[in-house]
Order: structure tokens, then sequence, then C-alpha cells
């Protein structure tokens, strides 16, 4: 059995982090990652659950590539 993974990312409505499953579906705000490690502790000692922090800023590379690649497209019509 794999674990189930919940991202904390920034906050919405006030809170610090949020919490949300694998698939992007909202589980619930914290004030502190100390928060969230306790509201799943026994899943997480027990391997069910692993925690992953997202990092604050998303990676742009991707965008960045693919805005070059329309910019060129739109500069040949």
């Amino acid at each position: 059995m794999t674990a189930s993974v919940i991202r904390i990312r920034r906050g919405v409505g006030g809170h610090r982090y949020s919490a949300c499953n694998d698939s992007g579906r909202f589980l619930g705000n914290f004030d502190k990652l100390s928060g969230a490690r306790q509201h799943w502790r026994w899943e997480i000692r027990h391997g069910l659950v692993r925690l992953a922090r997202l990092d604050k800023d998303p990676d742009m590379s991707a965008l960045n590539v693919a805005q070059r690649a329309v910019g060129g497209v739109l500069r040949l019509y």
C-alpha cells in the first residue's frame, strides 16, 4: 500500500497554509505547519499519509517556453 500525499501550499482565507490531496481537492486550512502534522499524526506515524510542501513560487520555466513558442507562431502570421 502506498502512502497518500497531502500537499501543503499557501493558505487561503487569511490562513498561512492550506492542505489539498494529490488531485487538488481542498482538505483544510492551518495557521502552522505543526497544525497539519498534528491533524494527520496517526496516519503519518503508520505510513498512510505523507506531507509534501509545495514551493512558494511555481516553476515558470515551462510557461516561459510556451509563451516564446506562441510568440514565434504569431510573428509568422
